[in-house]
């Protein structure tokens, strides 16, 4: 258990490191990677403060859940940015065009968190809600953390060309 506690402690900030990194090259901005890396970590926060206060200890299986959201849970934030950098809207058009399918991503990944309720061991229920209500907590966290910051500062559409470009000609 100790083990797997420090390798955790010592793995999150490559998995933190290559996320950002992935993020930069897919929006191409590194003010906007690092709102995706804000926007995830505030729902970190603010998931494993309502597990303490709910009263669960952390447990070796529970232990994971911030490295596991940060991967989880930054795409709801991409799949904004991503959309608000490459089209010439509002941030309400934003919403409007990526709200609703990020909402219908964030359920369907909680419906199957939630599906380890019905698993023998303790642990591993408690994983299973644990990891819905992070993820419910990420993508709420997504869709008014940063709407809220891009309309008190703006950033302009991308440029053309560049790394992430390149991706989307390459998909």
């Amino acid at each position: 258990a100790n083990g797997s506690q420090e390798d955790l402690i010592r793995l999150a900030p490559y998995v933190c490191g290559i996320i950002l990194l992935l993020v930069l090259v897919t929006i191409g901005s590194p003010r906007l990677a690092l709102l995706a890396l804000m926007t995830v970590g505030l729902g970190i926060l603010w998931t494993m403060g309502l597990i303490g206060w709910l009263g669960y200890p952390r447990t070796l299986v529970s232990s994971s859940l911030p490295v596991i959201l940060v991967a989880l849970g930054s795409a709801y934030a991409v799949h904004l940015l991503v959309w608000y950098r490459t089209h010439e809207a509002s941030v309400q058009d934003m919403l409007v065009k990526v709200g609703w399918p990020v909402v219908v991503a964030a359920l369907t990944t909680m419906a199957g968190f939630l599906s380890f309720l019905v698993m023998d061991i303790v642990p591993m229920r408690e994983f299973g809600w644990q990891m819905a209500l992070g993820t419910g907590v990420c993508a709420l966290v997504s869709l008014l953390f940063i709407p809220a910051v891009l309309v008190r500062w703006p950033v302009p559409p991308r440029e053309p060309g560049g790394p992430g470009e390149a991706v989307d000609r390459g998909l």
